[in-house]
């Protein structure tokens, strides 16, 4: 994949950016690997060479709020922010110590690598809200000016369901009971219904066997019985502090029956899961996602119709299975394999020179040497950062929740006063401090560089 040079200069001739996955997607904790580039028609004057990998995730929505003052409505329009930042690194390519350097003529390629985090959510984009990954590169020219290209890229956060816990292997049953007499001297006729999965734990793709064992000793029949598999989504904001739920989304739905009155039968019938990439939001505190099994039983005559649901986990490796190979859309997926749950040997990163960072802030700035796997995200505990379920905003819990499946560090992330926790609680920062003798050790204040706006992979 390849990324041209937003701003060209007569010094740049082209330059791109190239990554060893064609797709540009890569799971949580892989290495990215690419190469920056470009040609010049003549010698390139310039200071440094930076790459800054970002990861983060916005929430953004207006709500209009009716106000009466001395009895005339005013509309008031109210803004809910919310953002995270899961890592932003800046490393030098090449310069960096404070000097002009000088390219030659011709064609340049530089390599480039670096180590995503372990636990970072996947690419989203939603209604109110999205998580998108980016690496810009900026060229810091003589006389004060530069150019810069960014590449998007997606993020899978690896789901395995095998690894999951007890609950995602146990059946869902939804059970359904009824009784149905015609007037005051009849005798009440029970009916009974029963629907069950194999498990709770599925992937996109699969066919879902559901076994419905109907007792209808009733006069009345079942007119129709509707099987739907539904998304809800949920966002936070941090300022103000609210949550907005968009309605749902039905992703796939089956109609069966009708199943006559004094009937006793078990039926067998199949749901098709759509082929998508689910994403895995665990490890994001601001959007949930969650998918959930419902059943809605339409009776004739009197008799109310009969509603139940239940939470299902939609996951990217299917009970039983090793690996992603039987996957519907395998194709879209990294070419590497799955990294490894426990960490591997620390990988050794190329020697590069510190970056060269004249204004960004709130960055880990990279001096040479290895860079140690995982890198952890700045990933926020929801339950300590909303409260228990009992509290406004964490009333119900959706999303990817396997129980006993949180083994990664979860470090704590203030927000908004980050700056004044950091000198209260230097515990808390997320990125470690280089040493006093490294140059270039300072945080300035500046606003960050505007990223593109990120396109999901799947939706």
């Amino acid at each position: 994949m390849t990324a041209v040079m937003g701003t060209q200069r007569e010094e740049l001739q082209s330059a791109i950016i190239t990554l060893n996955e064609p797709n540009a997607v890569y799971y949580s904790g892989q290495l990215i690997k690419g190469n920056l580039n470009f040609e010049l028609n003549k010698p390139l004057h310039y200071i440094a060479i930076n790459i800054q990998y970002v990861g983060e995730c916005n929430v953004f929505w207006i709500e209009e709020q009716i106000e009466v003052y001395n009895g005339v409505k005013q509309k008031k329009h109210i803004k809910y922010e919310g953002r995270e930042e899961y890592f932003n690194v800046i490393h030098c390519l090449s310069g960096g110590d404070g000097g002009t350097c000088v390219l030659a003529t011709g064609p340049h390629s530089i390599p480039f690598s670096y180590q995503l985090p372990s636990n970072i959510p996947s690419s989203f984009k939603g209604d109110k809200g999205t998580i998108s990954y980016s690496i810009v590169v900026r060229v810091l020219m003589t006389g004060f000016t530069n150019q810069e290209t960014t590449k998007d890229f997606d993020v899978v956060s690896p789901a395995d369901l095998n690894q999951g816990g007890d609950n995602i292997k146990k059946p869902v049953i939804l059970n359904f009971e009824e009784t149905s007499s015609c007037n005051l001297f009849c005798v009440t006729r029970p009916l009974s219904v029963e629907v069950k999965l194999p498990a709770s734990g599925f992937c996109p793709g699969q066919t879902i066997p559901i076994t419905v064992d109907i007792k209808n000793k009733t006069n009345l029949e079942l007119s129709k019985i509707v099987f739907e598999i539904s998304t809800k989504e949920r966002y936070r904001s941090l300022q103000p502090v609210s949550a907005f739920i968009p309605p749902e989304d039905v992703l796939v739905s089956i109609k069966k029956g009708p199943v006559l009155a004094k009937t006793c039968k078990e039926y067998m019938w199949e749901l098709k899961i759509p082929e998508f990439i689910a994403p895995n939001l665990e490890n994001c505190s601001i959007i949930d996602v969650g998918f959930f099994f419902k059943v809605k039983i339409k009776m004739s005559g009197c008799m109310d119709d009969m509603y139940d649901e239940a939470e299902i986990w939609l996951g990217l490796v299917p009970l039983g299975s090793s690996g992603v190979s039987s996957h519907p859309l395998a194709e879209r997926l990294p070419i590497a394999a799955i990294p490894p749950a426990t960490p591997p040997p620390p990988y050794e990163s190329p020697q590069m020179p510190p970056p060269y960072i004249p204004n960004v802030p709130n960055v880990q700035i990279c001096p040479p040497g290895p860079v140690l796997f995982p890198t952890v995200a700045n990933v926020v505990d929801k339950s300590l950062a909303y409260g228990s379920k009992s509290s406004p905003l964490g009333a119900f819990e959706i999303g990817f929740r396997p129980p006993g499946n949180s083994s990664m560090p979860v470090p704590n992330h203030p927000y908004p006063d980050f700056e004044d926790q950091i000198h209260q609680r230097p515990d808390l920062h997320p990125y470690p401090e280089p040493a006093a003798s490294e140059p270039y050790s300072g945080r300035p204040s500046a606003p960050p560089p505007p990223l593109k706006p990120h396109s999901l992979l799947i939706y």
